[in-house]
């Protein structure tokens, strides 16, 4: 029997910066100790009311250019007290949520965090201050300690166009089966074809998939698939008109 589950994701995300720099490199509003303090309780509370909505997990949104994810970024965050440093300093903000959280909800509810495995910024910036291929499995080792049940990999530059061949396609699954954690892994960006899905599953590193885009156009895509129904590849295009041009969030190819 399948059974569905559904999870709400949370997100936060201000102007200020951890250390008065943004992805651009231009000078910002340092966040204090105090307000990371303030937003910890938000995102508690949050995670508490997600589970009295009668979610069945919640999932923290810490990828691509939000809030979080300039802690996770040595780039981004350059402060010297302890949410900065050190990987497991960057990584204290988040660790602090899932703990606090975890004071609100029971064990077997699960808090998971969407993260970037690429910062994909500019060649001239040194590695040592990327998240990449190279260290990513890091970060993902200390998201483990940190106390979150699953982790979900993703990263910058994930609004692309052509994903017209397979080689194109699940493009952060690398990052995705270059860690080891006992934790389940999930995969999002560029998932379309359920044949090149089902041979990534095969490898045994990645547990599950993330689709955003395709269910905007094919809503009903999941149960198609496991029926068995049509081809194995979904109907978006990948024009991403439906989160750059449409508001609200629509498929305009839907009657095409």
């Amino acid at each position: 029997m399948i059974r569905a589950e559904f999870f709400a994701q949370l997100v936060h995300d201000e102007d200020a910066t951890p250390a008065g720099i943004n992805w651009k490199g231009e000078k910002t509003e340092i966040v204090s100790a105090r307000r990371i303090q303030e937003i910890i309780d938000h995102y508690s509370a949050s995670i508490g009311r997600v589970k009295e909505a009668g979610f069945d997990g919640v999932e923290i949104n810490a990828h691509g250019m939000f809030f979080l994810a300039r802690f996770f970024s040595p780039y981004t965050n350059k402060r010297t007290d302890k949410y900065g440093g050190s990987l497991k300093n960057r990584l204290r903000f988040a660790e602090e949520i899932a703990k606090q959280a975890r004071k609100k909800v029971e064990t077997d509810f699960p808090i998971q965090i969407k993260v970037n495995s690429n910062d994909r910024f500019h060649s001239t910036i040194p590695e040592n201050e990327l998240i990449n291929i190279n260290n990513f499995y890091l970060l993902a080792r200390e998201i483990e300690k940190a106390g979150f049940n699953a982790i979900n990999v993703s990263g910058r530059g994930f609004v692309r166009k052509d994903l017209s061949s397979l080689d194109k396609q699940s493009y952060f699954v690398k990052y995705a089966e270059s860690i080891n954690v006992n934790i389940p892994v999930i995969v999002t960006g560029g998932n379309r074809s359920l044949s090149l899905m089902e041979q990534i599953l095969q490898n045994n590193k990645v547990d599950f998939f993330g689709l955003a885009r395709p269910f905007i156009r094919e809503p009903d895509l999941a149960n198609r698939w496991l029926e068995g129904q049509g081809d194995d590849s979904c109907r978006c295009i990948n024009c991403n008109k439906c989160i750059l041009e449409k508001e609200p969030v629509s498929c305009i190819q839907e009657n095409g």
